[in-house]
């Protein structure tokens, strides 16, 4: 990887995260990777990482995937991209709960007690899929790999396109965290 910095006290390591780095994602092939910075300190002994990468994809509401007929106190959803349902069903479901859901055919979805303009345009914008959180996760699974062995307790922030992640064998400390931000540049 092109964007990659390492820094630690211990020479060796820097090499070895760096064919780590390498490995791990090959394995994965996550895309849309900008920049991976590690920092580890052997003698604390802690390991952090903040991973950069680049946004792709809108998330999809239910208003991208199907077309609704608004009746007099039901919206009848087409669904357009059918391989979606499952997950729309779900979001569905959780607002509405699955009595007021029908799956009346394949393609169609019946929301019931929903019919003001109001009502209408909050079910439309109900998001379906955020390809974002999807990528989170595998960001998640990224640094995790790359953590030492026998670092299990683990801290994770989100920040606008960056993911940090702290990682020890024992209790994170506050300065370890502060430490970690400030040499990873880390804007949350």
């Amino acid at each position: 990887m092109e964007k990659l910095f390492i820094e630690s006290e211990d020479k060796h390591a820097v090499e070895a995260y760096r064919q780590i780095v390498d490995y791990v994602l090959h394995d994965l092939s996550v895309k849309s990777l900008d920049a991976i910075h590690i920092y580890a300190d052997p003698v604390a002994p802690f390991f952090s990482c903040r991973v950069d990468f680049e946004r792709s994809g809108n998330p999809l509401k239910i208003k991208d995937l199907s077309t609704e007929r608004v009746g007099d106190e039901d919206v009848d959803l087409v669904i357009g991209e059918e391989r979606y349902l499952p997950d729309m069903l779900r979001k569905l479901w959780d607002v509405y709960g699955q009595d007021r859901v029908e799956q009346s055919e394949r393609q169609h979805v019946i929301v019931k007690g929903v019919s003001k303009d109001a009502d209408v345009e909050k079910l439309l914008n109900i998001v379906v899929v955020d390809p974002l959180e999807k990528f989170y996760e595998q960001l998640i699974t990224l640094a995790v790999d790359i953590i030492p062995v026998g670092f299990r307790v683990r801290r994770v922030e989100y920040a606008g396109d960056s993911v940090l992640v702290i990682a020890s064998e024992k209790t994170i400390e506050k300065e370890w965290i502060d430490y970690s931000k400030e040499k990873l540049q880390w804007n949350s």
